[in-house]
């Protein structure tokens, strides 16, 4: 009886601390031309992994797609870390990073490394929307912009997830510029409409 008790302690133990290993992956930017990013580490193993992404980011949003395969459907963690230098036309003032997942995930372990006094957030968890897929929301903010063509931001996530064997991912990066320099933008967008009025 002793000998079944332990073996079933172990047997039960096991199970909660196993998680899914990712066998097969595929990430890269969306080809759209506003971030030209890509993964220049994978590694990890045992259901805990390291993704590293660097990139230039020319305008917002910029996207990089993905999928992930896994040998079981429990619930492996993958860390992911960006450095994207801003070669946006603005300084940015904030930075908005949308994760999109085809399964329930949670978000956790936000870091900022750069620059200076910059923080990160989570603003939301992993959340079913539109019907398809999940959304989770991280911000981070600073006391001084990141200049253009010279500025660059260095940060980092968390995302355990599960449900399935295949997930699509993407994460969407989305520039926040000065407040003047989206009032200018509005100004031009203005003219424009007046103009095409008046023709």
């Amino acid at each position: 009886m002793r000998s079944f008790l332990v073996a079933s302690v172990f047997v039960l133990s096991w199970a909660a601390a196993a998680s899914a290993d990712i066998v097969t992956w595929d990430c890269d930017n969306d080809g759209d031309s506003a971030i030209d990013c890509v993964v220049t580490d994978w590694s990890g193993s045992s259901g805990e992994y390291n993704m590293t992404i660097v990139g230039n980011q020319f305008w917002g949003p910029g996207h990089m797609v993905g999928t992930f395969d896994t040998d079981t459907t429990l619930d492996p963690t993958l860390n992911i870390r960006n450095t994207v230098d801003n070669d946006c036309d603005f300084d940015w003032t904030g930075y908005t990073v949308n994760i999109y997942l085809s399964q329930p995930f949670t978000i956790s372990n936000v870091q900022t490394y750069g620059p200076a006094g910059w923080s990160g957030g989570i603003t939301q968890q992993g959340s079913f929307w539109n019907g398809m897929e999940y959304l989770g929301i991280v911000d981070f903010t600073g006391p001084t912009p990141i200049p253009q063509t010279t500025g660059q931001i260095d940060f980092g996530y968390t995302i355990s997830f599960s449900g399935a064997t295949r997930y699509y991912f993407t994460q969407e990066m989305v520039p926040v510029p000065e407040p003047a320099t989206m009032g200018l933008l509005g100004l031009g967008l203005g003219g424009l409409l007046l103009r095409r009025r008046r023709a």
